[in-house]
């Protein structure tokens, strides 16, 4: 798939490769390319890790916020209960200190009821029999049958009066005792409202607690995303400085060399490219691989006329063969096949359809142009070009392309 094979990158690639890294003096560092593009490697994977905490960060952040929403109504609940339960408890409370007043005046009624009952009885009986019994007997003595009768009159109102003496008394007792059970009813109500109004008053201390915890996970949450916030930007100033240093290095190792061609749709392909996410060093990996086959240009129909466009995709093949070819792609989208974004919208689409078992994402955030380049070559392009031969020459325009436009 490669229409042209020219030779002026062929030996600066070939050295590249010999020699491994060539040093450079840039930024005040003395470094090759290959360390340089290994710090900036080891940089990105620094940001990702980064922005791997800010992700995890804000996922906890969100639960917290969850758990914080959800700790907040059980709070409001808990505390509605709390005060239901304490106005029962304060009420149950004054309903047991009225019954227990009832109940200490009634048993105190009963006493005295009881004592006078006592009393009553003792005297009737006493001051009866000191002022008429030897009256009586002695009338008895002297009238017989009518003294029987005054003696059964007088029994008979002693009786009367322990009858009623006797039933205001069991009355009283029967009032104190009824008093006694209401209040010992009214207490009973009154430890159960306390004991619900304790019972609510921990729910609320856990919810609180719960709350608290709740708060305190969103605020570590929030200090790791903002701590690793700032590594990021920490990180992102470090990459620009490595940056820095590693195309002054990559532009003194290219110092000399043959310049490529013009490469007539490179910007369209370099501008396309990064605005889809493509890093800049997957970008200058697959514009050193379309070099090799089209010189960059979208119009270019191989010698013998199989390859067509940017990477030469072969007729009777992808480029007009199926549904999944070029032509049949441009066509759905109403595009112009032999237009450079229509080719690069394609390449994208063949790349996400994992041709080949083309990983696009890891692509996308490759660092090393040389890597890239190879990656590009093995998996999209698959061209009968040695391994040496694709980091030589593919690697050495993918290099100038990169010192060109990042």
């Amino acid at each position: 798939m490669h229409l042209l094979r020219p030779a002026l990158g062929c030996a600066l690639g070939v050295a590249l490769v010999a020699a491994g890294s060539l040093p450079a003096r840039a930024a005040g560092d003395d470094v090759s390319v290959s360390e340089a593009a290994q710090r900036l490697t080891a940089i990105r994977a620094e940001r990702k890790a980064a922005e791997a905490r800010i992700a995890a960060a804000q996922a906890q952040a969100q639960e917290a916020t969850t758990a914080l929403q959800v700790a907040d109504e059980h709070v409001t609940a808990a505390q509605a209960v709390d005060r239901v339960t304490g106005r029962r408890a304060d009420e149950a409370a004054a309903v047991a200190t009225k019954a227990t007043g009832v109940e200490t005046r009634a048993v105190g009624d009963a006493r005295e009821a009881e004592k006078a009952l006592s009393r009553a009885a003792r005297n009737a009986y006493i001051n009866a029999m000191s002022n008429s019994d030897l009256e009586l007997f002695a009338g008895f003595a002297a009238d017989g049958p009518e003294a029987l009768v005054n003696i059964a009159r007088r029994d008979m109102a002693f009786d009367n009066i322990g009858d009623a003496s006797l039933v205001t008394a069991q009355r009283t007792v029967r009032v104190a005792s009824e008093a006694k059970a209401a209040a010992a009813e009214a207490r009973s109500g009154y430890d159960d409202a306390q004991a619900e109004h304790a019972a609510a008053r921990a729910d609320l201390q856990d919810a609180r607690a719960e709350s608290a915890a709740a708060t305190a996970d969103l605020r570590r949450a929030d200090q790791a995303e903002k701590s690793a916030a700032g590594d990021v930007r920490a990180t992102d100033a470090r990459y620009e400085r490595a940056q820095d240093v590693y195309k002054s290095a990559l532009k003194e190792s290219l110092a000399g060399a043959p310049p490529i061609s013009s490469g007539p749709a490179a910007e369209i392909v370099w501008a396309t490219l990064k605005k889809e996410g493509f890093s800049e060093e997957s970008i200058a990996g697959i514009l050193g691989n379309l070099q090799q086959e089209s010189g960059i240009d979208p119009t270019v129909v191989q010698s013998n006329g199989v390859g067509h466009g940017l990477a030469q995709w072969s007729a009777g093949g992808r480029w007009d063969n199926g549904s999944a070819s070029l032509i049949s792609f441009a066509s759905a989208n109403a595009l112009d096949p032999w237009d450079a974004r229509t080719q690069v919208r394609f390449m994208i689409y063949e790349m996400e359809s994992s041709l080949g078992g083309f990983d696009i994402d890891m692509f996308k955030d490759m660092t090393d142009v040389l890597d890239a380049t190879v990656y590009f070559h093995d998996v999209y392009e698959g061209s009968a070009d040695s391994a040496d031969f694709v980091r030589a020459v593919r690697g050495s325009y993918a290099l100038q392309w990169y010192a060109r436009l990042s």
